[in-house]
């Protein structure tokens, strides 16, 4: 759909609109105008047999809370209806045809359901004739609860920052308020935590003034201001020794409350940019100018918030500072460190021992939109998601169900501040060396009980770090090569080296730690669809293929959290299963780029490529068994010394960090079923009813759903000429 404005400005004038055309119009790309300003959108049959209507015609726009189930409606049980019915991702989902406005108010009694806000337009030989339209009354709001505190005292720069929050709220507020009252609570959130840095920012400035009194001998003439709690971990006489502490605090403040105007401005503007009335606000998306993508923005919303829901009785810092530190240490660990037993670890030690204790308050929700610059990515604030999963996040290579690495990342960085950081409350640096002193008298004894379940699983995150500065990581191949694999070689780093080595290698723990619990959560511990899914993703960004043996280290530690036994016999399980996952959906993910794998794997020998380009294994034959064999051996060469290590962060992730708890919640949806697969196969299949097409049913489970759908695709393909239209519907799906 395009709207052109015949002059530079259009102006309103009793609800007539007489300088702007309306047009709809067919075709793969944007239909510009270098000419004159325009705005539009793509929008979707509901109906194969839907038609457009040129230059004459009556359209309905609507905003339903559960757009989908509406649709659905229209699909099912009015074939006349459905066929005037398209669809957008702009917040006013649902759009009706007709030939006259009596057409259109008869049925829209078929909705069954009062819209949220309902505009019409009549166009007379494709000129905007009439505009009219409704907006429900909005919740009542109570504005007390979405004060900040006073920050008049606060620098020039310090109160432009904040200033650009306030004005921000005021206009979300209102809109939140008439479209997503929903969300009012992540608004509220987000004051909570405004006012704290507000408090933060204020205390360090008083400090700021106080200590240059002291050192030109003035008289402090400032009431004295208390010390936040969330500074706790600092005394006041330290903050005025330290000045580059002081200016830490400060820009750390300053660089939260950006990142929060950076999201809202994207929120802001997505979100409602599109919505009733129309034409007052265009949405900064160009291919979406006129409706804007609110209900792609809710969808995703949606799916993080059940997401967030789904975790909520997880509560990391109460497990971690008291329930970890007051139990034992773990079982299985013993002297040389070679092999660690881990057979117990879930049932004894995970965090599902603890489940439900309270809430979990340091959970922020997160605020979603999309971005061409960031594309998929998690801050402490925000998730965004790649700009081109607004039209391909239906399909494989741009899939929305990225969401959940993001996601996860966010929980895992709050596992490992919890138990990497110590006390908050004392020390930073006399904690660091405490947990370091901790750690030598460990590899001293592995067998002491001596330890509480928190400092043995901090020691074996730092076991990680001295071996991996032999055997290497993920991005770092080793220091030299280790002969004899059986042996652990430790390298007695200080604290100093040991804090380094934690700085150099938090990644690699971090996205080690993901892939697992992606894995189990997200994907239902299912590898097939997760390899496949990951790769497809992977196979769009450039640097991938330039550090390839990192990603398949990821993919080989993701499948080795499935394997039991030693090291070795889970590092050839999971070459092996690679391989055949890989060759498997090769098509999908590109011959290619698999072939480059198979190379980064060292077994380019045992595989062949058929006339029509397809790679297969070669037949098991004896002198091919001998061969497959060596070059195994040759892939553990290749791999295996830093596959060693990183086995000690897929353990604890999967068997103390992983909750079963939180996965009962994820699935518990009446729709979904996992069925017995055909013999053979390591893995059930997984279902969720009536995906396939519109249906009236109330998705509960979004990333089951989501999950359900990426399989479909990667068994039976899609049309690419749909790919954007089926992308909608998902969308729209998970508000």
């Amino acid at each position: 759909m395009k709207v052109t404005f015949l002059e530079n400005e259009h102006h309103e004038l009793g609800g007539q609109i007489k300088n702007a055309s309306v047009e709809l119009l067919k075709g793969r790309c944007l239909p510009g105008d270098m000419e004159r300003s325009f705005r539009v959108s793509p929008i979707f049959p509901l109906d194969s047999d839907s038609v457009l209507i040129d230059e004459n015609f009556h359209v309905s726009f609507y905003h339903f809370e559960k757009p989908y189930q509406i649709l659905s409606r229209i699909k099912e049980a009015n074939k006349d209806l459905a066929k005037l019915t398209w669809y957008s991702v702009g917040i006013n989902a649902v759009l009706v045809f007709a030939e006259s406005r009596a057409h259109l108010e008869r049925v829209s009694r078929g909705f069954l359901e009062e819209p949220i806000s309902h505009e019409y337009w009549k166009v007379t030989n494709s000129c905007l004739d009439e505009v009219s339209f409704k907006i429900s009354q909005r919740q009542d709001v109570n504005l007390n609860e979405f004060k900040i505190y006073e920050y008049t005292d606060l620098e020039l720069s310090q109160r432009s920052v904040i200033d650009e929050f306030v004005a921000c709220v005021d206009l979300l507020v209102s809109q939140f308020a008439k479209h997503q009252p929903y969300e009012l609570g992540t608004l509220k959130c987000l004051i909570a935590e405004m006012n704290e840095l507000i408090l933060e920012l204020n205390y360090v400035n008083y400090l700021n003034r106080k200590a240059s009194l002291f050192f030109t001998d003035g008289k402090a003439s400032d009431v004295s201001i208390i010390k936040p709690d969330s500074l706790e971990e600092f005394s006041e006489d330290e903050l005025l020794r330290d000045v580059l502490v002081r200016e830490g605090l400060k820009h750390q403040c300053l660089d939260r409350v950006i990142q929060v105007n950076a999201a809202l401005s994207y929120v802001s503007t997505q979100t409602f940019s599109g919505v009733t009335p129309i034409l007052e606000r265009r949405s900064i998306l160009r291919r979406h100018s006129l409706l804007g993508v609110g209900s792609a923005v809710k969808g995703v919303t949606k799916t993080i918030r059940f997401i967030e829901d789904a975790f909520n009785g997880l509560n990391i810092d109460e497990i971690i500072n008291n329930s970890f530190k007051n139990s034992p240490k773990l079982s299985g660990i013993e002297e040389p460190l070679v092999q660690i037993n881990t057979k117990k670890w879930s049932e004894q030690y995970g965090v599902d021992k603890w489940f439900g204790q309270g809430a979990n308050e340091n959970q922020f929700p997160k605020l979603a939109y999309f971005s061409g610059r960031l594309g998929f990515r998690e801050a402490e604030y925000s998730i965004s998601a790649a700009n081109q999963a607004l039209t391909c996040g239906g399909g494989l290579d741009w899939s929305i169900l990225t969401i959940t690495h993001e996601m996860t990342h966010g929980h895992v960085r709050d596992i490992l501040k919890y138990v990497l950081s110590g006390d908050l409350r004392h020390n930073v640096d006399d904690e660091f060396k405490q947990m370091h002193a901790c750690f030598r008298k460990f590899c001293q004894n592995p067998k002491s009980d001596g330890f509480t379940q928190l400092e043995s699983i901090r020691n074996l995150f730092f076991l990680y770090l001295s071996l991996s500065l032999t055997h290497g990581s993920l991005t770092f191949r080793g220091m030299g090569r280790v002969e004899n694999r059986q042996v652990v070689e430790l390298v007695d780093l200080s604290t100093e080296d040991l804090r380094g080595q934690l700085q150099n290698e938090n990644r690699n723990i971090n996205e080690i730690m993901v892939h697992v619990l992606d894995l189990k959560y997200f994907y239902a511990n299912r590898l097939k669809p997760y390899i496949a899914l990951i790769w497809n993703s992977w196979s769009q960004v450039s640097h991938v293929k330039a550090d390839l043996r990192q990603y398949v280290l990821r993919s080989l530690l993701s499948i080795a959290s499935k394997e039991k036994g030693d090291d070795h016999k889970r590092f050839e399980a999971s070459v092996n299963k690679f391989i055949d996952i890989v060759l498997e959906y090769q098509l999908k993910i590109g011959v290619n780029l698999v072939s480059e794998i198979l190379f980064e794997l060292g077994q380019p020998n045992i595989i062949s490529e058929t006339e029509e380009g397809v790679l297969v294994r070669l037949e098991d034959k004896s002198g091919l068994k001998k061969q497959h064999k060596e070059q195994l051996y040759d892939t553990e060469k290749r791999l295996f010394l830093a596959f060693k290590p990183s086995l000690i962060i897929v353990d604890l992730a999967g068997e103390i960090f992983f909750s079963k708890k939180v996965l009962s919640k994820l699935y518990d949806d009446e729709n979904i079923h996992f069925e017995n697969t055909a013999e053979g196969d390591f893995e059930d299949h997984f279902n969720y009813d009536n995906a396939e097409s519109w249906s009236e049913v109330d998705i509960k489970s979004r990333t089951g759903y989501l999950l359900h759908c990426k399989e479909l695709i990667l068994e039976h393909g899609m049309n690419d000429d749909l790919l954007e239209e089926i992308t909608a519907m998902r969308y729209i799906a998970c508000i």
